[in-house]
């Protein structure tokens, strides 16, 4: 994550790069042996910016990710005291009847007894299941729902993760504006998944704090204070029933008990208990309310567990692995790589080449009246390919196209595209490089090749990079 930053953040300071490549990159992306440009690529970046920060003696990533872990365990440790006040902010009073028994008699072993109404503090089920773990799954599914809907679509930041990256920038410092905008890489891929994936993470340590915190808090109402459960409605659709329900669907993952019909009648306000004469071996155990609390007790313990907990954890888990994955996977097909790249490699594009060159098939875009000879100097020494044959794409001849796409089946350096600056149409030219790529594969080089100003070779620089196409490059024919 670190260097990832850190490349985000230099570069667009070529200067470094080029003389990181001068001092000893090249050489060893020589003698290297690469599959392909995508692992060449890659390879390259990567022992630029470690010979750029051993030069520095710096780096900014390290601190980022410092204060990415500080923010992490914060926003954990406050959700987990918000979970602990929600918890104790529930506890509400309430009455209930309960069974009082009058000492037994002598001749017939049994007790008397009357009905008492008593005061106590507790839950509401329905309010305490809603607020605990209803709340937090709507959050979640509204998050989903706006993640396919949108943010997957416009590669974006959602508000929570802007709001986590804020307390991150506030953390570290003092930085500037443009270097946090690097971070965010281009839409759809690059750093910016790498960013995203870890700022989603900080947002579920939040919610791993959250649930521990209504457990914790559960727990200390439960040890320190006297407290109940019941509930109460009414609407006919939320009573006894619909409750049972609620309970063996949160169960289902455990086998479907959930509470009992007695116990949920038991908590209901306005319960009345037996008025039957009790006999005295029941003094031995608990009455019947306080045997629904126990039983309320440790069912709102494992959903909590289960359902609120459990998820966060996985969901923690699962943005690490995305995060991990997203940075093995990283292809460095940005605007801004790319951009870097062709900087920096500018520099070995304009030595003169010596020794052996593979060959390529040169294909004409729209018959430029330029010969193969006026072309085969610069091939050889900027780009180190020899011009084998050549087509010109775009005939009406449907024979002669389908020979122009078979021809490039056995280049052993790829092809050429020659092009004119002006003549960009970006929907054609997308149909010419699939056919190419379908007829040679994925590791054979595509390079177009553009003849035309500065200007037109920044618009043809948009285009092959919107491709996003590891093994495609372009350059411009300097005569």
């Amino acid at each position: 994550m670190a260097e990832v930053l850190d490349l985000e953040w230099l570069k667009d300071r070529h200067e470094l790069w080029r003389s990181a490549w001068r001092e000893g990159v090249v050489g060893e992306l020589k003698q290297g042996d690469f599959q392909s440009e995508k692992e060449r690529r890659r390879a390259g970046l990567r022992w630029m910016l470690e010979s750029i920060r051993n030069k520095e003696g710096k780096s900014e990533g390290k601190g980022t990710v410092a204060s990415l872990k500080v923010v992490e365990w914060a926003v954990a440790l406050v959700m987990l005291v918000l979970g602990v006040m929600l918890v104790r902010g529930l506890i509400t009073d309430y009455q209930y009847d309960e069974y009082q028994f009058s000492l037994p008699t002598a001749d017939e072993g049994t007790m008397e007894g009357r009905l008492d109404q008593k005061a106590a503090q507790g839950f509401n089920l329905w309010v305490f299941l809603m607020v605990s773990l209803g709340a937090q799954w709507l959050v979640l599914l509204a998050g989903l729902v706006g993640f396919v809907l949108f943010r997957k679509w416009s590669g974006g930041l959602g508000g929570l993760q802007k709001a986590m990256a804020w307390l991150v920038r506030k953390c570290e410092g003092a930085v500037g504006e443009d270097r946090w905008k690097s971070i965010q890489g281009q839409v759809g891929g690059g750093a910016s998944q790498v960013w995203s994936w870890r700022l989603s993470r900080v947002l579920q340590a939040g919610g791993v704090g959250y649930n521990l915190g209504l457990l914790l808090g559960l727990f200390g109402c439960l040890w320190f204070m006297r407290v109940g459960f019941f509930w109460e409605t009414t609407l006919p659709q939320f009573g006894a029933e619909s409750l049972e329900y609620v309970t063996r669907g949160l169960s289902l993952p455990l086998g479907g008990g959930g509470v009992s019909s007695e116990t949920i009648a038991i908590s209901q306000l306005g319960y009345m208990p037996d008025l039957n004469p009790k006999s005295a071996v029941d003094l031995s155990s608990l009455s019947p309310r306080m045997q629904a609390d126990l039983s309320w007790s440790l069912f709102l313990f494992t959903v909590l567990a289960l359902w609120g907990l459990l998820p966060r954890m996985l969901m923690w888990w699962g943005c690490r692995f995305m995060e991990s994955r997203s940075l093995a996977r990283m292809d460095f097909q940005d605007a801004g790589h790319r951009v870097l790249w062709r900087e920096v490699t500018r520099v070995e594009r304009t030595e003169v080449m010596h020794g052996p060159a593979d060959g390529v098939v040169v294909m004409d875009v729209g018959g430029i009246e330029m010969s193969t000879e006026e072309l085969r100097p610069f091939l050889l020494q900027s780009l180190r390919v020899n011009p084998e044959s050549r087509y010109v794409l775009g005939s009406l001849d449907e024979q002669l196209q389908r020979d122009a796409i078979n021809a490039v089946r056995g280049a052993a350096m790829g092809v050429v595209i020659l092009v004119e600056g002006w003549n960009l149409s970006p929907k054609q030219m997308e149909v010419y490089h699939r056919q190419l790529r379908d007829a040679m594969g994925d590791d054979a080089m595509i390079r177009y090749l553009v003849v035309g100003s500065e200007d037109e070779l920044e618009v043809w620089s948009r285009y092959v990079d919107g491709l996003r196409d590891s093994e495609s490059e372009v350059f411009r024919y300097e005569c």
